[in-house]
């Protein structure tokens, strides 16, 4: 009886790792490519993938992820912090109205141009963008 659990335990891991492996494969050469933004999505813990990507949940990870978005860089999902943005070009690209909202305000701070506070649709952030440049 013993004998027999732990070849069956062993087989268990063994088939599991391989999967795993598997898995891990399939996602880093085909679960990250793209040829347009839409294409790309983030997801906390994988960063930033494709519709192809499988996703593991490792239960022993913990992550803390900022607003984060992803894109297409030379056919690669890659992932984008609205708020690093350095060009009115880097915000066009962000389909979600929050994260293009907080890249202009981001923007409009780091440029010092009031300006760009109208491109802003979340109101809140629209409104602190507007009074950082009253003061």
């Amino acid at each position: 009886m013993g004998k027999r659990f732990f070849l069956y335990l062993a087989t268990f891991i063994a088939v599991s790792a391989a999967i795993v492996f598997s898995i891990s494969l399939y996602n880093d050469n085909f679960g990250r490519f793209c040829s347009r933004d839409s294409e790309c999505k983030f997801i906390c813990g994988a960063g930033a993938v494709n519709n192809k990507f499988i996703y593991l949940k490792d239960p022993f990870l913990i992550m803390d992820c900022r607003f984060t978005v992803a894109i297409c860089e030379n056919n690669r999902c890659e992932t984008f912090a609205p708020e690093d943005a350095n060009t009115t070009e880097n915000c066009e690209r962000i389909s979600e109205t929050y994260g293009k909202s907080l890249c202009y305000y981001s923007l409009a701070r780091k440029l010092n141009d009031k300006s760009l506070c109208t491109n802003i649709e979340e109101v809140h952030l629209k409104e602190n963008c507007i009074k950082q440049f009253e003061k």
